[in-house]
């Protein structure tokens, strides 16, 4: 799941020539419609006034063509080496450590509860932890805990029975 090697496609060479051509035909388009209108002016103001008209239309352009997809293109790469780069110590630990969303999904599984349940991250991942995995008679109590939790305060440890792959219940201290 390395979604730092997923490639972004740029605007192709030719889309982006064809588009830049239409940009600058419809400055001076633009420019010349400009300068028939206006009462003559001196070359040199002419060809400034030409050149600024070209830059103004041609920046963005550029900036949503080229610059913009790049930048953020940089940003998912950095995104996904921050969260490939915070992944590894959890994956690392010698203890159960799980994630859960807002609405009690789970978005984090590391290789310690692979082990202590069979299941692999990609099949846990965005199911329902306390109505898929936990014992009946723990549920409520885990889902309070955890409500809580995801509210920010602080709650005791305590034990609930969560479900193996092969329907065993191991004890967990939360």
């Amino acid at each position: 799941m390395k979604t730092a090697d997923k490639k972004k496609k740029y605007p192709k060479p030719l889309l982006l020539l064809i588009v830049m051509a239409f940009v600058i035909f419809s400055a001076k388009a633009l420019t010349m419609l400009l300068f028939a209108i206006i009462s003559p002016l001196s070359s040199v103001v002419e060809g400034l006034v030409d050149s600024v008209l070209i830059t103004l239309i041609l920046l963005p352009v550029f900036y949503f063509h080229l610059y913009y997809p790049m930048i953020e293109d940089i940003k998912r790469r950095e995104t996904a080496l921050l969260v490939d780069e915070f992944k590894l110590p959890i994956d690392s630990i010698n203890v159960p450590i799980f994630g859960i969303d807002n609405k009690g999904k789970v978005n984090e599984w590391n290789q310690k509860l692979v082990q202590v349940t069979g299941f692999q991250a990609s099949e846990i991942l965005g199911k329902s932890l306390v109505e898929d995995f936990i014992s009946a008679e723990y549920r409520e109590s885990v889902n309070e805990g955890l409500q809580k939790a995801l509210q920010g305060d602080e709650t005791s440890n305590y034990e609930f029975q969560l479900y193996t792959k092969d329907n065993k219940l191991v004890v967990l201290l939360h």
